[in-house]
């Protein structure tokens, strides 16, 4: 699929609907339960494993906010266009 040649429209569909899948529900379930496990800073010994840690919990957040964003970028796009269109 070539993401250039995609419309917004068809993008946001397409994110809407994989949200809507079990497998999106169980990713997330599995990554929250992974940052719950690796924000338990206690056992960690070397500041390495604390900054390893630290870059996980932020990959796993951006991916548990990954739908808010596709939803707060979609709202915003229609403002826009509601915007271009009033002012036309």
């Amino acid at each position: 699929m070539d993401l250039d040649k995609l419309s917004d429209e068809d993008y946001f569909g397409h994110m809407k609907m994989m949200f809507r899948t079990q497998g999106w529900t169980i990713l997330l379930a599995e990554l929250k339960e992974q940052a719950d496990m690796i924000s338990d800073i206690q056992d960690m010994t070397t500041l390495e494993a604390l900054h390893y840690a630290k870059g996980q919990l932020n990959t796993i957040g951006g991916i548990l906010n990954f739908e808010d964003v596709i939803r707060r970028s979609e709202e915003s796009q229609e403002e826009e266009e509601e915007d271009y269109l009033e002012s036309s």
